[in-house]
């Protein structure tokens, strides 16, 4: 159990270290939808004090599309399959 939970860390960790890659190099090459996501989440942490929590977080409508958008967009392989979405997720 000890070694298959510490695999689901890795796995996990390295899965969503990918997403984030690709949400930010989307980022980048879309500086508008940057300043959007900036903007956002200055309104939501007006301050480098306020404490981000997992609930507040929930509260980000437009960082939770830049997410879902690039897992569409720049999918993670695996298992040795593609998947392949040409749909928008609403």
């Amino acid at each position: 159990i000890i070694e298959c939970s510490q695999l689901n860390r890795i796995a996990g960790s390295d899965t969503t270290g990918i997403t984030a890659t690709f949400a930010l190099l989307l980022l980048l090459n879309n500086q508008d939808k940057l300043k959007e996501l900036i903007s956002e989440i200055h309104s939501t942490f007006p301050s480098l004090d306020d404490t981000i929590t997992f609930a507040k977080t929930q509260d980000l409508p437009y960082l939770n599309a830049v997410i879902n958008e690039s897992m569409r967009v720049m999918p993670i392989v695996t298992a040795g399959k593609f998947i392949n979405s040409n749909h928008d997720i609403h």
